[in-house]
């Protein structure tokens, strides 16, 4: 069976990671995306390492399962053909307005400042979160959006803001005692915002060690030889352990600098005590957990030759997700998906020879 969105025509009329990223998603879905470049195309071809030019690491990693058409919308014939276009769409996806780059979201929702508890200065998290947090708000809109249609016919727009759309994903734990109105306690989650919650030195390494349960934590002590922090009143039940977080996470630092990290992971996977290697960017390329899934694909591109691509991470029992198409080419499908809107060969023509338009490269 084809993947769950078979049958769905995405217009992708977006740029950069965050509506890309949506809209490739969309694709592996089954949809049938239709990525509308400008001439000079999407700004990610130009970003990160190539073998060609175009075709960036970037690009690459958001734009599987589209096809690419050009459309120079400055001028009235490209937005004309935009328009025609749309009558066979299910789904329009624009980010028209211009956006803010990623870091300055960082910056107004909060997510640099909470750097300052474990840094003592605001800080950017070293990942675009911004983009991918709301793009995964916005393929859950389009899917709800969908799936309305599917029941009553009708269509709506919908807007997806970056700045509110990070705030919400910031203050779910960090709204914490302004929750209540007055205020009961400061904002901010403490058990995050502690200096010593952080992947712990081992003899050999560094291990990521999160006791959270009284049973974990008595299980550690126990693991520990430390008697004495079980009966501690400060570390006996959640609460106690929360109000006192800080002195907890500093001796549970010193207790695995103690020992190796295989000689921890041993323990604590007996005592099921959550525990976990530190991957690095590279580990990840050979963890034995992706190996085991086969995430990491191995594909032939018909230009850019043989790339490392991760796989759709959920499963469909029924109408699996699939890679059906590598990055494409600037203006690669052009003609073929203005021809399916209707285009004769003479418009097409008339639109390349204008600049409205290009075909990509080749014959």
């Amino acid at each position: 069976m084809p993947g769950p969105l078979v049958g769905v025509r995405v217009l992708d009329v977006t740029t950069v990671v965050l509506g890309p990223w949506a809209a490739q998603t969309l694709g592996d879905m089954g949809a049938d995306v239709i990525k509308v470049e400008p001439p000079e195309g999407d700004t990610t071809r130009r970003l990160g390492p190539a073998r060609h030019p175009g075709m960036g690491a970037f690009y690459l990693a958001c734009n599987r399962n589209k096809r690419s058409l050009v459309l120079d919308l400055k001028q009235t014939a490209g937005r004309a053909a935009l328009l025609r276009l749309a009558a066979t769409a299910d789904v329009i996806l624009h980010n028209f307005r211009p956006g803010p780059a990623a870091d300055v979201i960082q910056a107004a929702a909060g997510l640099a400042s909470l750097q300052t508890a474990l840094v003592g200065e605001p800080r950017y998290m070293p990942t675009i979160v911004a983009d991918k947090t709301s793009s995964l708000a916005v393929l859950s809109a389009v899917l709800s959006a969908l799936f309305h249609r599917e029941r009553t016919g009708e269509g709506q727009a919908i807007e997806v803001p970056m700045f509110e759309t990070v705030v919400a994903y910031v203050m779910v734990e960090h709204l914490y005692g302004e929750t209540f109105v007055p205020p009961i306690e400061t904002a901010g989650y403490k058990r995050i915002l502690n200096r010593w919650r952080r992947p712990f030195r081992t003899t050999d390494g560094y291990l990521a060690v999160v006791p959270y349960t009284d049973a974990d934590w008595r299980a550690f002590f126990a693991l520990a030889g430390r008697a004495d922090l079980q009966a501690d009143p400060r570390f006996r039940t959640l609460e106690s352990r929360l109000a006192n977080i800080e002195a907890l996470y500093e001796e549970l630092a010193k207790i695995i600098a103690g020992r190796s990290s295989a000689e921890w992971l041993e323990a604590l996977d007996r005592a099921s005590v959550p525990a976990m290697v530190v991957n690095t960017l590279e580990t990840l390329l050979v963890d034995p957990q992706l190996e085991a899934t086969g995430f990491w694909k191995i594909v032939e591109h018909p230009t850019e030759g043989t790339l490392r691509v991760p796989d759709i991470p959920t499963t469909y029992s029924r109408t699996p997700a699939e890679i059906r198409r590598l990055p494409p080419r600037l203006g690669e499908h052009s003609r073929e998906v203005l021809r399916e809107a209707g285009f004769s060969e003479a418009e097409v023509d008339d639109l390349r020879a204008s600049g409205v338009t290009s075909l990509g490269p080749g014959p």
